[in-house]
């Protein structure tokens, strides 16, 4: 730790110059005492701000575990009831999933003995058997979901509650695609049998060996906490790996932050209390609002406890009427001695709530790694603004979408790839004696859907420019564009020319892009916007 030279004061020197051992022992223990107290502010205890602040170090999971039914459980009731929470999982899940993650396959040619031709043709054929099973629902043991289906709600459940459990079973249906088949477990069924105290090797359902492999995962038949099934729950010990195959038999999907973390956290974990508290304050301004909106109105009386407005006195009687408690246009009424009338005024609508909310949910967006715009759904800014907000956005999902393909889709590929071999569906040597080959063959990349632009005319410019100048391929701008398959694009491109050709259609005449304007001119064309009162656009 780097510490600040202690120096001597003009009373250490004058001590000196009497006592000069006491000196020295004045500045040796001043030494220590800053050696002591640190260099961190943030870490002193005689200051006003930290003096009560004394958390305590634990593990990883000593933070987690016990928090983790709670957390779940206050997740779960957010997304079900509050649009905030709600919006921001279902962003995460559209823009990481979308309408799929898709498998193209890699093999490694080189290390294979194959040539390109020949890598080319494998890539082809594992690429059709796999994406015709997860057309189908054969991937789900229960056969009710496709492929795409588990993909979204592993997701949406690993950011709902933390993590999601994936079982390898064996198909029982006879008209399978496949003998392999996954099911979905959610992470309240994984759990410690008898719901047993945690201890060194059995953490939270999961249990390793000393050196933190994974060995078994202990499942509930039911969830533990449904009071409704009317049984008690047994448990079941999976092991985590299969011994003849090598091939991943369950596994946890989860997004762990900490080295020894053993159970992944809700997404929304650390913004729980302040969406809360936004969804109160939301509620409470809407119930003043609707009050303000009826236009409620007191009657103050000394004499009626209920008050009222006195229509007059009764023509045959002689005496007051009785009160009345309705309001109408226009109508004019009297009151009765020591009645008065008072007015409900909430000062509602609030124009504070707007950039009130907007300032919690740019430090909510801030904690989920979302922009406020693309959490809001809310892009009045200018262009700049708005690809800014586009491309802080898709940093960390692109980092979500490689973890769902490395944690869940890889595995599943790789299991369907070991099946496909075994039944001589496609022809691999060596796949189940190495395991380097069958790495060799199982490589692959997981392309979902383009982010989208906010003006494709000049991405489609710049992502010409980038092949031009060989920065690129026309294969990685065709996912980033796109998403899509610039294989299947060019074997579609030459059935549409020749087609054009053989009905006589002239090839139409390439033209030369109009200039586009530059950034600069699109924030003042939107300032200018702005000024008339006209709400910005994305340019087309």
């Amino acid at each position: 730790m780097s510490q600040a030279l202690v120096r001597a004061s003009l009373l250490d020197r004058a001590v000196a110059f009497v006592a000069p051992g006491a000196a020295v022992q004045r500045l040796r223990s001043r030494a220590m005492f800053n050696f002591l107290s640190g260099s961190y502010t943030g870490a002193r205890t005689d200051r006003r701000a930290t003096r009560d602040w004394t958390p305590t170090p634990q593990s990883a999971d000593a933070d987690t575990i016990g928090d983790l039914p709670t957390l779940r459980g206050r997740s779960s009731d957010l997304i079900r009831n509050t649009p905030l929470a709600a919006g921001a999982i279902k962003t995460v899940c559209t823009k990481v999933i979308g309408t799929g993650l898709t498998v193209h396959p890699k093999i490694d040619a080189d290390a294979l003995g194959l040539t390109q031709p020949q890598a080319a043709e494998w890539n082809r054929q594992m690429k059709r058997i796999f994406r015709t099973v997860a057309a189908t629902r054969a991937l789900d043991v229960a056969g009710k979901r496709t492929f795409l289906e588990m993909q979204h709600q592993v997701l949406f459940s690993a950011l709902e509650r933390g993590d999601t459990l994936c079982v390898r079973r064996q198909a029982k249906r006879r008209d399978a695609l496949l003998t392999t088949t996954y099911q979905l477990v959610e992470a309240d069924r994984l759990c410690n049998p008898q719901q047993q105290p945690d201890r060194p090797g059995l953490v939270a359902g999961i249990e390793t060996d000393e050196d933190g492999v994974v060995l078994r995962y202990h499942v509930a038949s039911c969830n533990p906490y449904e009071i409704f099934n009317g049984q008690a729950p047994t448990w079941v010990a999976l092991p985590a790996m299969g011994e003849d195959t090598g091939l991943p038999l369950a596994w946890d999907v989860g997004w762990k932050t900490r080295i020894d973390q053993t159970r992944a956290v809700p997404y929304l974990a650390t913004i729980i209390e302040t969406l809360k508290q936004i969804d109160r304050y939301g509620d409470a301004e809407l119930m003043a609002a609707v009050i303000s909106a009826m236009f409620t109105v007191f009657v103050k009386s000394e004499m009626d406890p209920l008050g009222g407005v006195s229509p007059g006195t009764d023509a045959q009687t002689g005496k007051p009427a009785p009160p009345e408690y309705r309001l109408g246009p226009a109508a004019i009424a009297r009151l009765l001695p020591g009645e008065d009338v008072l007015f409900a005024d909430p000062k509602r609508p609030n124009a504070q709530f707007q950039p009130f909310v907007q300032a919690w949910a740019e430090q909510a967006g801030v904690a989920l790694e979302i922009p406020y715009e693309i959490l809001m759904k809310h892009f009045t800014s200018s262009y700049s603004a708005a690809r800014g907000a586009q491309l802080e956005a898709w940093e960390p999902l692109w980092v979500r979408r490689d973890w769902m393909a490395a944690a869940f889709c890889q595995p599943i590929y790789e299991a369907v790839v070991a099946e496909a071999v075994a039944r001589e569906w496609i022809e691999a040597p060596g796949f189940f004696d190495d395991p380097w080959v069958r790495q060799a063959y199982t490589r692959s990349l997981w392309i979902g859907p383009a982010p989208g632009q906010i003006d494709p005319r000049v991405e489609v410019d710049a992502a010409a420019s980038r092949v031009r100048e060989g920065f690129s391929t026309l294969e990685e701008e065709t996912y980033a564009l796109t998403g899509g398959d610039w294989e299947e694009n060019l074997q579609q491109q030459a059935v549409e020319r020749q087609a054009r050709e053989d009905a006589g259609l002239l090839e139409p005449v390439a033209v030369a892009p109009a200039a586009l304007p530059t950034p600069q001119e699109r924030d003042a064309q939107d300032a200018a916007d702005a000024r008339a009162g006209a709400r910005w656009r994305v340019h087309a």
